[in-house]
């Protein structure tokens, strides 16, 4: 007893410094300015450091062919011209943009009929009990082809899986939660994530 009793302090003493790491990062983060600030923060960023390395004449050699290409000013009228004129190009000509509207819109439509959401109801609620944690994790793996709404749709399903089935509901929410979180760069369909990363594996590939 008295070993237990002097356990504890240090437990409850080693959370509450965890907890109190995680509620300044999650403060931190809440102080960011919004993503769309964010995006022209870090365009004027590399304006300015295009500057400064054109002014020290950096250069760089292209793999492809091996010619060598200077860094352009951007803050000049030369080189916001350049930004101008080659900023359609780029978005239009970015690997994965293809693949990532195509995808978006299938998970999208599937999401939004309810077609996901039934076939892992389906999924979940046919298996026996005792497959009922691996059938919530399976599933919650394998979700990921919604992409991020996994999180929305399995973690409530999976409270409720166990609810119907007689066990704790929170114990649910913690399998469906920590598969989800597992499965995001591990499951075993192709996602939306695989489809964007080929195309960018692929296009760098292309430059050697």
């Amino acid at each position: 007893m008295t070993q237990t009793a002097s356990s504890r302090p240090v437990a409850d003493g080693s959370d509450k410094r965890l907890f109190r790491v995680l509620s300044a990062i999650e403060r931190a983060g809440n102080k960011l300015p919004h993503p769309f600030w964010l995006f022209w923060i870090l365009a004027a960023v590399l304006a300015v450091t295009s500057a400064v390395l054109a002014a020290a004449h950096v250069s760089v050699t292209l793999p492809s062919t091996g010619d060598a290409v200077a860094v352009k000013n951007l803050l000049s009228t030369a080189g916001a011209k350049f930004a101008a004129e080659s900023a359609l190009d780029n978005f239009a000509g970015f690997p994965p943009l293809a693949v990532l509207v195509m995808v978006l819109l299938g998970v999208s439509v599937t999401q939004r009929s309810g077609l996901l959401t039934a076939l892992l109801r389906v999924t979940i609620g046919r298996m026996p009990t005792r497959w009922l944690t691996f059938s919530v994790a399976l599933s919650a793996m394998t979700a990921h082809v919604m992409s991020d709404s996994a999180y929305i749709v399995m973690i409530p399903l999976g409270a409720l899986a166990y609810r119907s089935a007689g066990r704790s509901p929170l114990l649910g929410l913690l399998v469906a939660y920590a598969s989800t979180a597992i499965g995001f760069n591990a499951s075993p369909l192709v996602t939306p994530s695989d489809a964007i990363r080929s195309s960018l594996a692929t296009a760098a590939a292309h430059t050697c």
